[in-house]
């Protein structure tokens, strides 16, 4: 057996393996599930008289057309194991914080908050999936390497400007509308005074935005615990390989940070490869 971090193995079998598979994912708008052959592509290709973009195969490569042999069968096993993910369910607990880096004080809690929304959709069927889920994540970095990314400039504090490029100011005010008097947010100045007025405020923006920030902490979280179950998924598994665990950190931003200072994550995976045959269960990420 060889002992393969799991990393390296994964673009094994994507960059060396599996484009060794001609079947295709979607050809000339034909629906995923009536897969045709390469072959079949080509010949409409000759028939349009032009060169025609081939789509992926069916485990998201580029087919390699030249290829002799078949791809290895660990390399299936492992995109079986990869494709299984999908059935995966992350967890965004309360109190989940990746920004403890960087020192926002309250304002972590408002960008983690900001960011559900950019992580998550609900799909059709109810489920609440997130936007680039494990699968993605997965092969995308198992294809062009290198790991999400998580690291951040520290956010700068800026106030809001106005036309002229000076701190603009604002107030609330109250105006009868169509079905009763509704609040409003209007100019702050006193333009005959050029002071604001008493109840004026200031708004701020941060740059960058911190959520921007836990939408890819999230995401780095979300492949690496992904990385996690396919190590436990492909144990006894392949026949010539031994997946071995990522060096990787689980939250390399909080390298050191101090320990008080951590709020741990539960961004938990439902539904593992491993545990497809034996039911449902939580994985820490």
């Amino acid at each position: 057996m060889k002992r393969i971090e799991i990393g390296a193995l994964l673009r094994w079998a994507y960059t060396r393996e599996l484009p060794k598979v001609h079947e295709l994912r979607q050809v000339f708008g034909q629906a995923p599930n009536g897969v045709v052959s390469a072959h079949g592509a080509v010949r409409e290709a000759g028939m349009l008289g032009t060169v025609v973009d081939l789509p992926d195969n069916v485990w998201g490569v580029v087919p390699d057309f030249t290829a002799e042999t078949l791809p290895h069968p660990d390399a299936l096993r492992i995109a079986e194991a990869v494709e299984a993910l999908a059935g995966c369910e992350p967890d965004w607990p309360e109190g989940w914080n990746p920004l403890a880096d960087l020192g926002l004080g309250d304002e972590a809690g408002a960008a983690v908050a900001r960011a559900h929304d950019r992580v998550f959709v609900v799909g059709a069927d109810g489920r609440r999936r997130m936007r680039r889920g494990a699968v993605a994540l997965v092969r995308k970095h198992a294809i062009l390497g290198g790991v999400p990314d998580w690291e951040a400039d520290t956010p700068v504090r800026k106030v809001v400007l106005g036309p002229k490029g000076k701190p603009a100011w604002f107030r609330r005010d109250v105006i009868q509308g169509v079905d009763g008097p509704v609040e409003i947010e209007v100019d702050g100045m006193d333009r005959r005074l050029r002071i604001p007025m008493p109840d004026a405020y200031q708004k701020h923006w941060w740059d960058p935005d911190p959520a921007d920030v836990v939408v890819a902490r999230a995401e780095y979280q979300l492949w690496r615990a992904a990385l996690g179950l396919l190590v436990e998924a492909l144990a006894g598994a392949l026949a010539e390989h031994e997946a071995t665990p990522s060096p990787w950190p689980a939250e390399p931003w909080l390298e050191g940070v101090p320990e008080s200072a951590r709020v741990l994550p539960d961004l938990a995976l439902v539904h593992s490869p491993a545990a497809a045959r034996r039911g449902r269960r939580r994985v820490r990420a």
